[in-house]
Order: structure tokens, then sequence, then C-alpha cells
């Protein structure tokens, strides 16, 4: 039997979801790609230029940890700043870029506080974590098969916004099309680790059934 504290956390969860798909439904913000990839003799300018297209420490801590960021992040393609078509050649430069901005080691002059320095490692893991999903063959064509569908999905609502723009002329506030398929790319994310942590949950539980039962 589930516990009052255990249905409270299960709401909780539910509510910070909702809250995120909702941020998603109302603000969605077009991002472009930063694939200007400059030509450059050697893999340390390439590394040197990729970085600079990244912006600062401070705008890539942004980024990383604005609301919600435990759902945004669940996509290693959108961490990372490239599209699902990125080689293996531009998902390792762009971890050696990203690592330059926020390990905290290598930017202590900028983190001038324990809060900083927090921040900065908090981000870094989900750099280095958006790596190791995409350095495995299987896992890399698994999130790529999400991306594909939240992007066809996309698509989809897109054409639908479409129809409906042209019986309402004067109705301007149709998204993009690249802002609908980002937003229907995190959803499919997020909805995929939901699935997980129920099933997580009810593995969980089942164990403290079984526990129990064998005490009794």
């Amino acid at each position: 039997e589930e516990t009052p504290k255990a249905d409270k956390a299960d709401e909780e969860e539910d509510d910070l979801l909702n809250g995120f798909f909702e941020e998603v439904e109302e603000v969605v913000t077009k991002r472009k790609e930063e694939v200007a990839m400059a030509m450059a003799p050697t893999a340390t300018n390439a590394i040197r230029n990729d970085r600079e297209t990244l912006g600062t420490t401070e705008s890539q801590i942004e980024r990383l940890l604005q609301n919600h960021y435990e759902w945004r992040n669940l996509n290693p393609y959108y961490v990372l700043q490239l599209a699902a078509t990125a080689t293996d050649e531009d998902i390792n430069r762009r971890y050696k870029a990203l690592s330059l901005l926020l390990h905290p080691d290598k930017n202590q002059a900028k983190l001038t506080t324990e809060k900083d320095r927090d921040r900065a490692q908090l981000a870094f893991d989900f750099v280095k974590k958006a790596k190791q999903v995409l350095s495995d063959a299987d896992r890399k064509r698994y999130v790529q098969s999400l991306v594909e569908e939240g992007m066809k999905q996309g698509e989809w609502k897109w054409a639908q916004e479409q129809k409906k723009k042209k019986n309402h002329k004067n109705d301007d506030a149709s998204s993009s099309l690249e802002a609908i398929q980002e937003r229907e790319v995190m959803k499919i994310f997020a909805e995929v680790e939901k699935k997980r942590r129920e099933v997580e949950d009810r593995e969980r539980k089942y164990e403290q059934r079984e526990r129990q039962q064998e005490d009794e």
C-alpha cells in the first residue's frame, strides 16, 4: 500500500513535469543551431573556434541550469547544442569546447564563489553525461530516433497551425517550424523519462513488498 508521503512525492513530480510542459508550450524561443564551424588547420584551432560560437561561461551555465533544466537536458543534443546529424568528430569537438567553458578547474578566475563553482560543476556534469550517451552507438541511435519522432510531430503540428492561420488572416501568433519541433522533441524526452521513473518506482515498491513479506 502506498504511503501518503509517496503519494505526495508522486504528485510533486507530476506537478514539476506539468509545469515543464506548460512552459514549453507557452514560452518557446527559436534556438538557432550554432553550426558555423570555421575551417582551421589544426584540431586545437577548431576547438577554439567552436568555443567562440558558444558564448561565455556564465551564459552556458544559465542555459544549462534554466527552469526545468532536469527535463530540458534529457536530450544530449540539446545539451551540446548540436543537430542530431552531428558526426562523432563534431560531438568530440563540442564536448571539449564546452568543457573549457564549464569545468571549474579551468575557470577558477571566473568562478569566484562556491556557489558559482557548484553551478559550473553541475552544468559540466550534464555535458559529460551527454557525451557519454552519444559515445554509445546503441544509445545514440535511440536518442536519434526520439529526435526524429519529435521533429516529425513538430512538422505535423506546424502544418496544422498554418491551416488554421489561413482561416484567421489576422492571427500572427503562430510559432516557427523550428520552435514547434524543438518543443515536441523536448516533450518526447520528458515523456520517456517519466515512464522510466514510473517503472523504476513500481519495481522499487514491488521489492519493498517482497522484503516485508519475507520478514513476516
